[in-house]
């Protein structure tokens, strides 16, 4: 790694993992930071001769480690986004589960919204210990519509007044989706697969400035603990308008509001308003080069 010009900001000693170099991973005693970014790794004597006066220096408690900065693969980062905000219920059983809404409804109520849509996610059947119904969440949530996604995104449960206002008691299973049924033939509110969008829409689109707040804060989250990168495969939800994904995060990216790099996949439904805005395989919009100042927000990568 070339040496920076003039002193560095800051010098790190300690256990420092890194890939630099042609060996790949390794270890190494010292790193020096000038201008926010990493600028060269080795030895503690070889960093610590590019500092000056000014330079700081960092020393490691034992026990801790510096590490490359870490991808997340597989994220839908504008749903992550927004699902932040809302009810978690991972790992809860079914009493968590109805303490947890309950709590969410009185929330809403408080704030004078006595009948708008309470939307959440985390539940799996194993925590629950059975296959649960509508009758929980009319219960602890009575006249709202509720949607709450599985852990794996496989599966949507629903209270009945979801239920009624998407119309789904009088349809059929969609192709590669099932409404799970009673004896009586009347929705469950448990909606598998393909099925769980029967819901999306009657459910409130956020509004721009939303989503935008929403992947700003989660995005910087994501910076503090390391993550710099993730690729998106796209939403859960049908978007052949490009209302999110690239888009937004072009838009975000060159306003500076975006600290992370975002490799964003464009489907099927998209390619139209995609071509039609510009996108190209493997293109990106940051110049080489580019790259982030101390505490500032990246100015952002997306591949389209």
């Amino acid at each position: 790694m070339p040496e920076p010009r003039g002193a560095v900001d800051l010098v790190v000693s300690g256990r420092i993992a890194t890939l630099a170099g042609r060996t790949g991973f390794g270890w190494a005693e010292a790193l020096a930071v000038s201008d926010g970014r990493v600028v060269a790794v080795g030895t503690r004597s070889d960093m610590e001769a590019l500092a000056g006066h000014a330079t700081e220096h960092w020393h490691l408690r034992p026990g801790l480690v510096v590490t490359p900065s870490l991808t997340d693969a597989h994220l839908h980062l504008a749903l992550a986004s927004l699902a932040a905000g809302q009810p978690d219920l991972t790992g809860l059983d079914l009493a968590g589960v109805a303490a947890a809404i309950s709590a969410a409804h009185h929330r809403l109520l408080d704030q004078g919204d006595a009948s708008g849509w309470l939307l959440g996610h985390g539940w799996s059947f194993d925590a629950l210990g059975e296959r649960p119904g509508v009758s929980l969440l009319d219960e602890t949530a009575p006249g709202r519509p509720v949607a709450l996604w599985a852990h794996d995104h496989h599966s949507r449960w629903l209270s009945s007044t979801a239920i009624a206002l998407a119309g789904i008691a009088g349809l059929a299973d969609p192709p590669s989706g099932r409404i799970e049924r009673d004896q009586h033939g009347a929705p469950t509110g448990i909606m598998v697969e393909h099925a769980a969008g029967l819901v999306d829409g009657v459910i409130p689109v956020p509004t721009a400035s939303a989503v935008e707040a929403a992947i700003t804060a989660y995005a910087r989250d994501l910076a503090r603990l390391g993550v710099t990168s993730v690729h998106d495969p796209g939403g859960v939800a049908p978007d052949p308008e490009l209302r999110s994904g690239p888009r937004l995060y072009r838009a975000l990216a060159g306003v500076g509001r975006l600290p992370l790099r975002v490799m964003a996949c464009i489907r099927e439904e998209q390619l139209e308003r995609a071509i039609e805005a510009g996108f190209r395989t493997g293109r990106s919009d940051q110049e080489p080069g580019s790259g982030r100042s101390a505490g500032e927000p990246a100015s952002g990568r997306y591949r389209d």
